[in-house]
């Protein structure tokens, strides 16, 4: 799966960043979306297939807050990790073997 430099969704242009540190305090977060300035930050270095994982991982919450999934089902956050979590492994899953083309 190529990953894009950058996307349009619903009329806003997101920049997809690799970067070595997204958040000092904590060393063990692989990928944030900023969706005040429309950025997605995915920690370089990883294997490729986390670097894919993450991204769909980060577009997933680009979806759901644009679309206003994570509001219209009232999900905390932690909620909205699950099912962000489970929609993002599973296409992933349809993307490895080949069900969906990228």
């Amino acid at each position: 799966m190529k990953i894009p430099s950058k996307f349009k969704f619903l009329g806003l242009e997101f920049k997809v960043k690799l970067v070595s540190i997204i958040d000092q305090s904590n060393l063990n977060i692989v990928g944030r979306t900023d969706m005040n300035n429309q950025i997605i930050l995915i920690k370089k270095g990883m294997p490729k297939q986390a670097i894919e994982l993450t991204f769909l991982h980060e577009l997933t919450h680009v979806l759901f807050s644009q679309m206003g999934i994570d509001k219209a089902l009232k999900m905390d956050s932690e909620a909205e990790e699950v099912v962000v979590n489970a929609f993002s492994n599973g296409l992933y899953g349809l993307i490895a073997n080949g069900t969906i083309k990228c």
